[in-house]
């Protein structure tokens, strides 16, 4: 099991209410170690919704507002090659799943992470049309 890192001090460097908050933090790692200065950004939470109309169609808009711009692709073929490395502080869960359990598990909504969430269902779509 994952073990939650702990928060220490909290300094905001920006503050553009109420879109978003920019700052530093001193965190404890599970090892114990302790992180000087670690970077935050706290935004709004915001629903994304799918309209659909008593005809069966859906509305379409633009975005407004956004943090940057994904880029998903489907890998084929994929096998381990090393182990896992993050590249940063945090632990990470690395679950091997057959693509339709992940895709059961966005539908149950267990795919919390945006981005993750996205990429399976954009996979879905993708290999649902290449049968």
């Amino acid at each position: 099991m994952i073990k939650p890192w702990r928060t220490g001090e909290r300094r905001v460097l920006l503050d553009r209410k109420p879109w978003f908050k920019v700052g530093e933090e001193t965190v404890e790692l599970p090892s114990g170690e302790v992180v000087q200065d670690f970077g935050f950004i706290d935004m709004l939470d915001f629903a994304v919704i799918v309209p659909i109309t008593g005809s069966g169609e859906t509305i379409l808009v633009d975005p407004n507002y956004g943090c940057g711009a994904m880029h998903a692709f489907i890998a084929h073929g994929a096998r381990r090659v090393r182990e896992p490395e993050s590249g940063d502080l945090e632990e990470q869960e690395l679950l091997v799943v057959p693509i339709a359990e992940a895709i059961a598990r966005l539908q149950a909504g267990e795919i919390s992470h945006l981005a993750s969430a996205a990429a399976v269902g954009l996979a879905a779509i993708a290999l649902d049309g290449s049968r």
